[in-house]
């Protein structure tokens, strides 16, 4: 007895220090000289001293060990929102497949087994994913029975690039669902089954003196995340107090991107790589960041600080004039997003790791929309594909409280200035719906016995009808005013109102020539330019959407003058054009794109080209048999005008004519609505 009991003392425990690190499968019990072949293979010593201090007393283990849990739980959550742990593990409870497979006999055995099997549980793995309904092992989950072919059928699907299934359904091992790492059977880790993989070594960053940090992180939460609220400040200031920029990564580029923003308001001389002043201010800070070779790399979820490098590193490539390569980043954080389920409902109390992912993905939907509008791109996720709610109206001060029951609770008497944000997401989704059903570019399939779609004339009626609804939910903070003393609301207020008649515009502009597409255009024209006067006294906001906005207005309101019987330089409007320009010639510093769209402009109303298109209007108003409101084709090229059209009343819905590039079928129900 008393030998089997000092053998027992004496027996080494399953993995050696090494195996345990890596957490792979050790047979130093098994080879000679008690050398596991993974040490032998790398030529390292095969050692089993942390082992045997980490374990200890059994009962101090498994209290060191429920710790670990706790904290592995903890960051599970963070790093895959969305994800049921708990009914995960009670569904593999119930099945009778408990990842926990404790046997009798040495104890010290079965506690080694439990730490890595808890481990292995507890990790970040591909099959946490988000997979949709349409998932064909989500209908075989479904479809449930027992039989052979289904195990069969969910083993094959099941399989990593590398498996074999020579070597391994004959063996009738399990397999866990779309989990591409290493069992116990495969000692060489990820390597064999990403063999193609971006360098992913931590970079070393380089960033502002602390001082200047403090200023750039400032200016960006006053001028971009007043209005586009990607980031929890004190959250970040407080990553940044705790110096999670030295520690990670992620954290660092996001706090990079920031700064680099935050440049693009300061004259401070350290901003600048080369020359002071121009549009290269924050480039040292952006160029640093790889977001693109970041989400190549061999990571098994996308993380809320990828997200919001992504963001991020937009609304910068905007700001330098670098659209071109604006909707293939939008479009990969997009898919992160859905990879970890960011799009869909969480039913769950409000909490802050929810409304950080609701705020990234909602920045993201903005950015796609407003640059798929401005640039004549598809917009990339349709309303339909995702179901997540707005973000909370509730302020950053208000996230956190002693009282559980006063989190994410705004005060009545104060104004929350995320309701802007709220709204122009509303706004958004308008502008989405616009871009899929007017701007589209061929009809919308309909399958055999749908619902027809209805004509464009029921479809712009309609949008006008939801336009006016939505103005009158505004809260009355947000309403605008050109004298409202709040400089934070009166810029929100204005941010939204131009997006508003922007979008009124975007809805009848392919209907010009019609008269209510006329004076809609022409009404939402010069409203902006009030709000851009008013803009001027007090400051402009530096937004490239706003930018184009104001830039696509203008090029309609100036199409409508060149389109009209008298002189353009006689009309009040054209007299208020200089408005505009001088917002273009302000931002054109910082934002490239808009000394661009101010050199288009300023050709457009130049006399030279203005009289010789006056000649070209009134040439064509001569071959018009006497019809004064006959329009040149150069004009509007995508339009095919009915003359029986332009003189009937302009509140009926013939006056949006067809466009020429729809379909005959589209074509005749428009015209017989018309007749």
């Amino acid at each position: 007895m008393a030998s089997q009991s000092e053998e027992k003392k004496r027996r080494l425990p399953r993995a050696c220090d090494m195996c345990k690190k890596k957490k792979i499968r050790c047979d130093s019990d098994q080879m000679p000289g008690k050398r596991c072949s993974n040490c032998v293979t790398f030529n390292l010593q095969c050692t089993h001293v942390e082992a045997m201090n980490s374990l200890g007393s059994a009962k101090g283990y498994v209290q060191t060990l429920e710790g670990r849990l706790d904290k592995m739980e903890e960051i599970f959550k963070n790093r895959v929102p969305g994800f049921d742990l708990d009914a995960e593990l009670r569904e593999e409870a119930e099945g009778g497949s408990s990842a926990l497979q404790v046997r009798r006999g040495d104890q010290d055995q079965d506690i080694a087994r439990l730490s890595e099997n808890v481990s292995r549980t507890l990790s970040i793995r591909p099959d946490t994913a988000f997979f949709g309904m349409s998932w064909c092992v989500s209908y075989l989950r479904c479809s449930g029975g027992s039989s052979s072919d289904h195990s069969f059928a969910v083993d094959c699907i099941s399989c990593p690039p590398s498996f074999s299934a020579d070597s391994n359904i004959s063996e009738g091992r399990e397999r866990p669902l779309m989990n591409p790492s290493f069992d116990e059977e495969n000692s060489s880790g990820t390597a064999n089954l990403y063999p193609m993989r971006v360098n992913d070594t931590v970079p070393v960053y380089v960033f502002p003196d602390p001082d200047l940090m403090q200023i750039l992180i400032t200016l960006y939460f006053t001028h971009y995340n007043s209005y586009l609220p990607l980031l929890h400040r004190p959250t970040f200031e407080k990553g940044l107090a705790d110096g999670e920029h030295w520690s990670d990564h992620l954290y660092a580029g996001t706090l990079l991107l920031v700064c680099a923003l935050g440049a693009r308001h300061s004259n401070d001389p350290r901003i600048f790589s080369t020359q002071l002043g121009g549009s290269e201010a924050g480039w040292r800070y952006f160029e640093q960041l790889t977001s693109f070779q970041t989400a190549l790399q061999d990571r098994t979820s996308t993380t809320l600080y990828e997200l919001q490098i992504h963001c991020l590193s937009v609304l910068y490539l905007q700001a330098v004039g670098l659209w071109e390569t604006v909707a293939t980043q939008i479009g990969l954080a997009l898919r992160m997003a859905q990879q970890v389920g960011a799009h869909v409902h969480k039913n769950r109390p409000p909490n802050a790791r929810d409304e950080a992912w609701k705020r990234a993905f909602w920045v993201l939907i903005f950015l796609d929309v407003s640059h798929a509008c401005h640039y004549g791109r598809p917009v990339a996720l349709r309303y339909e594909d995702f179901d997540i709610g707005f973000p909370l109206e509730c302020d950053d001060i208000y996230w956190n409280h002693p009282d559980p029951a006063r989190r994410f609770r705004q005060p009545a008497d104060r104004p929350s200035a995320l309701s802007f944000f709220v709204c122009l997401l509303k706004l958004v989704n308008t502008i989405a719906y616009v871009k899929r059903s007017i701007y589209h570019t061929r009809n919308p399939m309909i399958l055999m016995g749908g619902q027809r779609r209805p004509p464009e004339t029921e479809i712009v009626l309609s949008l006008d009808s939801f336009l006016n609804q939505w103005l009158q939910s505004v809260p009355e903070h947000l309403r605008w005013n050109p004298n409202n003393q709040d400089g934070l609301f009166f810029n929100q207020s204005a941010f939204l109102h131009i997006t508003y008649h922007f979008t009124r515009i975007l809805i009848h502009r392919p209907y010009l020539p019609a008269p209510q597409s006329i004076a809609t255009c022409s009404n939402a024209a010069l409203a902006t330019l009030d709000i851009v006067e008013a803009q001027r006294r007090r400051g402009y906001i530096q937004s490239m959407h706003l930018v184009s906005c104001v830039n696509s207005t203008i090029l309609t309101m100036l199409l409508i003058l060149w389109n009209g019987t008298e002189d353009p330089f006689r009309t009040r409007e054209i007299q208020r054009v200089p408005i505009c320009m001088d917002m273009l010639k302000g931002l054109e510093t910082r934002l490239p794109m808009a000394g661009a769209f101010w050199d288009v402009i300023e050709e457009l109303v130049s006399r030279d080209t203005s009289q010789q298109s006056s000649r070209r209007s009134r040439q064509g108003s001569r071959d018009s048999a006497g019809s004064s409101s006959s329009q040149p084709a150069f004009l509007y090229p995508n339009v095919r005008v009915n003359p029986e059209q332009q003189g009937s009343s302009a509140s009926t819905p013939s006056n949006y004519p067809s466009r020429s590039g729809h379909s005959a079928r589209a074509s005749q129900s428009h015209h017989g609505r018309a007749s």
